[in-house]
């Protein structure tokens, strides 16, 4: 069986109402990191360390193809009205390609959010674990990962229902997970095996089994830190079993990603705005650019889709790569060198 957790504290069965300002201008963050020699030093330190149970260590996860430079030239384009931007990065990195000194721009480092205990960390779980603790943030937040573009004009009512509350984004069927009675290794990361476990874990916090769920998709995703911080101590409160570690620190704690991680962006706090909040999905579109062998996607590229995502670039695609985006995109964004 996997791990499982035990709450000391009441779920809430009624929904949370907190006040939403529709009309007000709400920030954008990012979170973005530079595969540099540094990095790769200190984080093979960390892996040599914590490898006795094949943890998670992807390269892709960490290679840069200037995605954020085109990202932040299609909110100029798509999306102008915003607040400002917090773009979150590891103590010491900084885009070689952007000002630093850009009026609506603010570097987050990652030691002003998270706890020096937890640092330095190589898992974006962990590090999303910490966003809603951005100093001055708004209450609601546009999460961007860097690889995602807008391809349309959006404005913030595209985020929000007819009740000015988050809508949850999904672009797929609901997928139904088998129940989970197989042992998983909380030690080792498996997307799918990941996925299952937070499936588990929400069926056991809720007390229901639902016939389906969604898997949350790599698009913009509208929060709010008041929920936010209910989650957060929500998770504050739920013990793994037969230990004193909580589910949010045992989270926050992992240097690198696990199978028993909170998928808090991913997939849970999705849910949770749903059951607690009244938060409604809603139906979008994103083009996905994934592997070396989609030159066809690039080349004929499906434009009537909302946002698009560069998952994986791929060596064999750079220059194709490199010359689509700056067609998208030819004009520099304000925050460019």
């Amino acid at each position: 069986m996997p791990v499982i957790v035990v709450c000391g504290i009441i779920l809430l069965t009624s929904l949370i109402k907190f006040t939403i300002d529709k009309n007000k201008k709400i920030d954008i963050v990012y979170t973005w990191v530079e595969s540099n020699e540094d990095f790769q030093k200190e984080k093979k330190i960390w892996y040599e360390q914590e490898n006795n149970k094949k943890l998670s260590d992807e390269i892709i996860r960490y290679i840069d193809n200037e995605e954020l430079r085109y990202s932040l030239r299609s909110i100029e384009k798509y999306f102008p009205n915003y607040n400002t931007i917090y773009l979150v990065v590891k103590d010491g990195q900084f885009p070689k390609y952007l000002k630093n000194n850009h009026p609506r721009l603010k570097v987050i480092k990652h030691s002003d959010i998270i706890p020096k205990e937890y640092l330095p960390t190589f898992n974006s779980m962990a590090i999303e674990c910490f966003l809603h603790h951005i100093p001055g943030l708004t209450r609601n937040y546009i999460y961007f990962n860097d690889d995602v573009l807008l391809l349309h004009p959006t404005n913030t009512d595209y985020f929000l229902d007819k009740d000015n509350k988050p809508v949850n984004l999904v672009c797929t069927t609901k997928y139904k997970f088998n129940k989970l009675d197989k042992e998983i290794d909380p030690n080792v990361y498996k997307y799918v095996d990941g996925f299952f476990f937070n499936n588990y874990l929400l069926d056991r916090l809720y007390n229901t089994e639902e016939q389906g769920r969604y898997q949350i998709s790599h698009v913009p995703k509208i929060f709010n830190k008041d929920y936010d911080y209910y989650i957060e101590n929500m998770f504050k409160n739920c013990y793994v079993e037969n230990t004193n570690t909580n589910m949010f620190d045992a989270t926050a704690m992992s240097k690198f990603r696990k199978n028993t991680n909170l998928f808090l962006v991913a997939f849970v706090k999705n849910y949770i705005y749903n059951y607690c909040f009244g938060c409604e999905f809603k139906n979008t579109s994103c083009l996905y650019i994934e592997n070396d062998n989609d030159n066809n996607k690039l080349q004929n590229l499906n434009t009537n889709k909302r946002f698009m995502c560069i998952q994986s670039v791929g060596k064999n695609n750079k220059e194709r790569y490199f010359g689509l985006m700056n067609n998208l995109f030819p004009n520099k964004s304000s925050f460019e060198i």
